[in-house]
């Protein structure tokens, strides 16, 4: 998982640095949860200073993705959409 190797302190640190406490994964996804734009905003800023690949001028991440009820803020080619669920590829 991402989170284990490339987020300073890992997925603890991770869930640790969450103010809503909204962390669910599974074998292969971790997800965040917010209601609102400007928390989504302020967590993105947190995830890239903690080492999270972020390119905030091209609003595009290597590393995870944003989806809100309108779909996914940025193509990730390792995931899978079905309506409301995600899921790895392959």
């Amino acid at each position: 998982m991402v989170l284990e190797f490339n987020y300073i302190g890992g997925v603890e640190q991770f869930r640790l640095h969450l103010p809503n406490h909204s962390y669910l994964e599974d074998n292969h996804l971790a997800s965040a949860r917010f209601l609102r734009i400007n928390e989504i905003d302020q967590f993105l800023i947190l995830v890239e200073e903690q080492g999270l690949h972020y390119d905030k001028e091209q609003n595009y991440s290597n590393d995870f993705t944003v989806m809100s009820w309108i779909g996914l803020w940025w193509q990730a080619d390792w995931l899978h959409i079905e309506v409301y669920r995600c899921f790895m590829r392959g």
